[in-house]
């Protein structure tokens, strides 16, 4: 596979990282579908988005192989799943006390939701 990556691939750091691409594509998640004579293993898109188009690549190339899985009629088909388009953030409020038990101040941060939080939606509206 890292050869492949290698030979397939546009990966820039294909020479370095392949190993540890490959590493990182098949410890991470995904979902396994079989249905209509194929079966689909669709993995989670890997934290960077360089990581992710190299990945899909590959994957491209071995659909392209019309592989068999063993001892059944299905023919494999590999995908990475679409990152959501939408980002929001939510608002997260911490109070923080002070060295010494002095007081506290509260502090605000902001986080990334990917899928859209239907109660930060409501307090957007």
């Amino acid at each position: 596979m890292a050869r492949a990556i290698r030979v397939h691939t546009g990966y820039a750091r294909a020479d370095h990282e392949a190993h540890a691409l490959i590493r990182q594509a098949l410890t991470g998640s995904g979902d396994i579908d079989p249905q209509d004579g194929t079966l689909t293993v669709r993995l989670d898109p890997l934290p960077t988005q360089r990581a992710t188009t190299a990945i899909a690549q590959l994957c491209e190339h071995l659909t392209g192989t019309q592989t068999r899985y063993p001892r059944t009629n299905l023919i494999l088909r590999y995908e990475v799943k679409t990152r959501p388009e939408r980002m929001t953030t939510h608002e997260i409020s911490l109070h923080v006390q002070s060295p010494g038990g002095q007081g506290s101040r509260q502090v605000t941060m902001e986080s990334l939701d990917p899928f859209g939080c239907s109660v930060c939606a409501g307090r957007r509206s």
